[in-house]
């Protein structure tokens, strides 16, 4: 079959095709309607499954690894796509699996991480973003203490002179009693979401289902 003629065979399954909807991501997607499915590359082939799924008007899509064989620019545009039927479909919830975490932090509001086939770490991607950052505690004016840590600290810290570095889980306070110290200067960072990530699963924080860690 070629595209388009498949996209017509598909549509008397799903009550709610969206043909125009399937015509415009053609055409997102520079995919040809002519064209036998077998004789498209690999990528293109990637791109019309993308096509066909989203053209169902699903409730709910489940997409495993969407974005691979996609070059950067089709992998923008298919989360674009994503983006706009999350926007315009009241109800639509999408289950999507990746490895490629920027992808994530562009269009996910909750993430799991699936360990052995066990889900292991959840959290909304807004409570890492917002929580976690990289923290540089300057001690200016007094030699640091041996067992100096950072409340909320994840992960293994730096020492450099007088310069402690580590990852850690920004309190309400914005560490107020450190910075209330003499001679203390604390710096903040953002981090990326897949730093954070790392960062929690090493140090075990997260807990599946809690929104907390």
């Amino acid at each position: 079959m070629t595209l388009a003629e498949l996209c017509y065979y598909l549509s008397g399954f799903y009550p709610l095709w969206d043909q125009t909807f399937a015509d415009h991501l053609r055409g997102r997607f520079e995919l040809p309607a002519d064209t036998t499915l077998g004789q498209l590359s690999g990528g293109e082939r990637r791109r019309a499954s993308i096509l066909l799924a989203l053209a169902t008007r699903a409730q709910v899509l489940i997409m495993d690894e969407p974005a691979a064989n996609l070059d950067p620019m089709a992998r923008r545009t298919l989360l674009e796509e994503l983006a706009g039927v999350l926007a315009d479909r009241e109800g639509t919830t999408v289950l999507f699996s990746t490895h490629i975490l920027s992808d994530l932090e562009r269009i996910a509001d909750t993430i799991g991480i699936l360990k052995k086939g066990v889900i292991t770490h959840e959290s909304s991607v807004e409570d890492l973003t917002s929580n976690v950052r990289k923290v540089q505690v300057i001690f200016t004016e007094t030699t640091m203490p041996d067992a100096f840590q950072l409340p909320g600290q994840l992960g293994i810290p730096t020492r450099e002179g007088n310069v402690y570095t580590a990852t850690a889980r920004v309190p309400t306070d914005d560490f107020k009693s450190l910075r209330d110290q003499p001679g203390v200067r604390i710096q903040l960072f953002p981090v990326s979401l897949e730093d954070a990530l790392i960062e929690l699963m090493e140090s075990g924080k997260v807990k599946r289902g809690s929104g907390e860690f």
